[in-house]
Parts: structure tokens; sequence; C-alpha cells
């Protein structure tokens, strides 16, 4: 667990400063097809939609002055974001700097309380107005326990995340669609792992934390920022740092090769500064932390 809130700031602002700030890469192809937005206004809060045979719920967290912003920039009547996931590389936004979106998966038993709410981390504290945030629910499991399931091509959670950015589209959600981020943490952070691999010519970084990589073969690249503490039990370092030594090579990098992060302890293996390589792999090993909630 993290030891104090300042050591949680520091590495999510390690998250926002190397990821953020990466340019947008060429994402999918160019198409004008979209889907008119809702009437409804989209605003913060608990919200639901259905995906396969089932309800899905997740929490939406816009920024300050958001929905006025778009209002008055007449996107949401004219320009939403393409819904289908290979039409977004040439639409552009009817807003002057349209935000990242930033999507977070909970760990195991958790729920997008694990995020927003008296109990919650730092991530929405810390992020702040600089991206829309969106914190999904997983589904219960047999013993009633809410487990992300993404481990076959058919899964419910990968069709739940295709669904969740159409639906987002079809609200009229305006982001900058080269900059789609994803984070979680344990069981979390192994989905993040998987959507990387399987959605890299759509999601531009990733930020897993205490989770490893069980996916297959991988498309398109991402920027990856991973934190894993050192005495976790539950997914260990040593399983962690080849899932680190995996990301290294897929970007063309070398996980012996590395120069001090921008936050302690992190490490960047891109020997460049944050924001000047495509892909970077930044890796974050706190010496006494145990199964790291991010």
């Amino acid at each position: 667990m993290w030891q104090t809130k300042c050591s949680k700031i520091q590495l999510f602002s390690a998250l926002l400063l190397n990821l953020f700030l990466l340019t947008a890469c060429n994402i999918g192809s160019d198409s004008d097809d979209a889907i008119a937005p809702d009437s409804e206004p989209l605003s913060s809060g608990f919200q639901s939609l259905n995906s396969g045979d089932s309800q899905r719920n997740f929490y939406l967290l816009l920024p300050d002055g958001y929905a006025a912003a778009l209002q008055q920039a007449g996107a949401a009547d004219n320009n939403p974001v393409p819904t289908n996931i290979g039409d977004r590389a040439g639409w552009q936004s009817a807003t002057p700097a349209p935000l990242p979106l930033l999507i977070a998966f909970h760990g195991t038993g958790g729920s997008y309380q694990s995020w927003v709410g008296d109990n919650a981390n730092d991530l929405a504290e810390v992020v702040g107005d600089e991206a829309i945030m969106v914190f999904p629910d997983a589904l219960p499991d047999g013993a009633g326990v809410r487990q992300w399931s993404f481990l076959t091509d058919d899964a419910p959670d990968l069709i739940f995340f295709e669904d969740l950015l159409m639906h987002l589209a079809e609200r009229g959600l305006e982001y900058d669609p080269a900059k789609v981020f994803v984070t979680g943490h344990s069981s979390g952070g192994g989905f993040v792992h998987d959507l990387g691999c399987r959605y890299g010519d759509l999601i531009r970084g990733i930020a897993p934390s205490a989770g490893a990589r069980l996916s297959g073969a991988c498309v398109g690249g991402v920027g990856v920022l991973m934190s894993q503490g050192i005495n976790d039990v539950l997914v260990p370092v040593q399983v962690a740092r080849g899932t680190r030594d995996f990301w290294t090579k897929y970007n063309a990098l070398d996980a012996n090769l590395s120069i001090a992060g921008m936050v302690p302890p992190c490490i960047d293996h891109s020997l460049l500064a944050p924001g000047a390589y495509d892909y970077p792999v930044v890796w974050c090993e706190p010496v006494s932390y145990t199964h790291l909630r991010a």
C-alpha cells in the first residue's frame, strides 16, 4: 500500500507528466462516419449502458466548465467524435484544445468508488481538469466479487471497452481521440496491459500498477508507465519485471538501460526527456511498498 498521500501524488504526477505529454500519433483510418449525440446533456455522475446481455455501469467525471464549453463550441450538435474505433484519425475537434480521455479500472472486488468518493485514492485529485475521466465497474463473478474478464477474444470486458467508447461518442463526448489513456490496479492493471496490447492502434498510453501482462500478440504501439511494489505478494515483482521487459523490447528499448525518471524512484528506459519519445517505458518500483493501489 502507499505510505503517504505525498507519495501517491508524486507517482500519479509522474503518470501525468510522462503520458499526457505524449504527442498524438496516427490512430485509426480516415473517415467521417459519426453518430449524432443523444439529446440528454452530458454530466458527471454514475451512468450505465447495455453491453452484450448485461447492464454495465461506470462513473463519468467531467472537468469543471466542460459542458458549457462544449455547448458554446457547438461540438455536441455538429462534430462528435466518430463512434467507430477505426474512424478517428481524420476527425477534428470543434474546441481549440480537446482533452485527453483517461479510463481507470479498479482491482478485484473494487468498484468506481476506488477512484471517486470518501475512501478513494488521489487519481481524480491529481488529474483535476487535465482530462476527462471514466471509471467502469466490473461484473460480479460466481462468488459475487467484481472481476474483469478479458482473457479471450470475445471476453465480456473487451466488448464492454468498445461499447463504452461508442456510447460516449454517441453521447457527444468531446475528447482527443489520439490521447486515450488507460490505468488500472491489480487485476485492473492486468486488464490495462491487455488493452494496451489489443488496442495499441487506439490507446496512446497505459499506466498499470501491481498488474502483469497476460495477453498474446500486440498491435500498434503505446507508451507505458508501470508501478510495482517490490514486496508485493499478490503480483510478485519478478513477474511485473518480466512484463516491463516485454514492453521495453516491444517498444524497441533496452531493459538494461535507463535514466532517472521525473519522480523518484521511477526510471525511464527511453533515455530521453518526457514527451521526446513516442513510446517510452517508465518503471516505478518503490522499495518498501506491497500491493500498490493505483
